[in-house]
């Protein structure tokens, strides 16, 4: 039953430990909780409101606390009936419990007339269920009714149990939601925007270790204190990564970017496009290659067969294919020699180019195809250009500008981008702004890793916008008794 429970609403329960540790410790140790009321609208088993309950060691005290003070909704009676016979075995009273303890659907409507006198606090781990998912789901298509007449776009239920905190004016939130609330370009957008405008926070656990036995999910824990007033503001926070071990960093969310963790990426992108950059389109089509038939064979390998295939096609397609040498991995294959970025396909796959004959995936290698065409040099600048760049925000930002993706190893946390971005970080590129000199001397920057560098060559714009270079006086020398070639 609660196998059924768990896939049909996307309902992870919560371990008793992961309470006493990021949510207890860090943001309940210090409030006198007999002040506030105490709510999960989607309690469950109750495995957030028992470890706070347990705290109270007299009984008296326990009941007495749990009756003014303590709150669980659910909309599923089997779980609740789980959650009122462990109440009764600590020792609370039968009418108590079926007094605080209430069948709802939450989701749909939060009972605020059941809770006055005091400031709320919502502690939960709502549920999580991607409305691309659910509404392809026979058995969870009604879901998509949570979402009809909003006056904002949300994409998950638990953006729908957020909106409704944040609609009821709640005091504070304490939250365990996917990673992609914070690190999600598109998905997550519109209901950061509604929280952090309304909402506070100053320190975020960011889990990259399974923590539930149901899901792989990667997931946070973050407190939300509610402004004074509304205001659109960079928040700076502590993001504490979960794996085993704790490492703490210090990140900006700032309201320009929708409030996204890792605006230092998105910013750079923004200041650093060049006017003068090379335009492309994504994927190579089966369609094109059936529908332009010709004398010139061609090998392309096809995702969604796992295989080789040829093709025969005409002059223009053939010669597309074959000056375009460059495929953009997506996501991280879960090993450190398997990272996002952008490769040479034949190296790779030995083939002309990369296709999938049952529709264009994200998650596959996709071919880039540029409207102008590139020398192979030229693409193989570009090629390393973006890489540096890729690694070197990856580094200085613990990859928190990219997406954690669904599946996640012991060591090693798999990253996605969006490929607006890939866009964004190729319209950085200057392969069109300088000649060959240029470009060898910022080649030889990045094969020796060497930042400092490179910043030095490339930190001004000229009058165009485009990126003027002033290369050091070592590498003017350097370059006049060198051939320019690409490692």
């Amino acid at each position: 039953m609660k196998d059924i429970i768990t896939k049909k609403r996307g309902r992870f329960y919560t371990p008793q430990e992961i309470f006493n540790r990021y949510i207890y410790g860090p943001f309940l140790s210090d409030l006198k909780l007999s002040d506030y009321i105490i709510v999960d609208f989607f309690c469950g088993t109750g495995d957030l409101l028992i470890p706070l309950i347990e705290r109270f060691d007299n009984i008296g005290e326990r009941n007495k606390i749990f009756r003014e003070n303590i709150f669980g909704f659910d909309i599923d009676g089997y779980a609740l009936s789980i959650f009122k016979g462990r109440l009764l075995q600590m020792g609370i009273k039968e009418k108590y419990i079926n007094e605080n303890i209430i069948k709802k659907d939450t989701l749909k409507e939060l009972p605020l007339d059941r809770l006055h006198g005091k400031k709320i606090i919502h502690i939960t781990n709502p549920p999580y269920l991607y409305k691309g998912y659910y509404v392809k789901q026979k058995e969870t298509r009604e879901l998509n009714g949570y979402f009809d007449n909003l006056d904002i776009p949300l994409q998950d239920l638990y953006q729908k149990a957020l909106y409704n905190d944040v609609m009821g004016n709640l005091e504070m939130m304490i939250y365990i939601i996917p990673s992609n609330y914070l690190f999600g370009e598109v998905s997550a957008g519109a209901i950061r925007d509604a929280v952090f405008n309304r909402y506070s926070t100053d320190r975020i656990f960011w889990f990259t270790k399974q923590i539930f036995d149901e899901t792989d999910i990667n997931t946070i824990i973050l407190r939300l204190k509610r402004k004074k007033t509304a205001v659109r503001e960079i928040q700076d926070i502590k993001l504490i990564e979960c794996n085993g071990r704790e490492k703490e960093s210090k990140i900006k969310l700032n309201p320009s970017n929708h409030y996204r963790a890792g605006f230092e990426w998105d910013e750079w992108l923004q200041k650093k496009k060049a006017k003068n950059h090379p335009d492309f389109e994504y994927y190579l089509k089966t369609e094109d290659l059936k529908n332009n038939k010709g004398k010139n064979e061609v090998c392309v390998y096809d995702f969604s067969i796992s295989k080789c295939k040829k093709y025969s096609v005409n002059n223009e397609v053939c010669r597309k294919i074959r000056k375009n040498h460059l495929i953009i991995r997506t996501l991280d294959t879960g090993s450190n020699n398997g990272r996002i970025g952008i490769y040479e396909h034949s190296k790779i796959y030995g083939t002309a180019g990369l296709t999938t004959s049952k529709g264009c995936f994200r998650t596959t290698p996709i071919q880039i195809l540029f409207y102008r065409e590139l020398s192979y040099t030229d693409q193989i600048f570009i090629m390393k250009w973006c890489n540096y760049w890729l690694e070197y925000f990856r580094g200085k930002l613990n990859s928190i500008f990219l997406t954690t993706y669904r599946h996640t190893s012991k060591n090693y946390t798999r990253k996605i981008i969006g490929l607006k971005k890939v866009k964004e970080l190729i319209f950085t590129c200057p392969v069109l702004s300088c000649g060959a000199e240029k470009k060898q001397a910022i080649l030889r920057s990045i094969e020796a890793k060497s930042h400092a560098e490179l910043l030095n060559i490339i930190e001004e714009r000229d009058s165009d916008g485009d990126l003027s270079f002033r290369i050091p006086e070592k590498e003017v020398n350097r370059i006049k008794y060198s051939a320019y070639q690409y490692a």
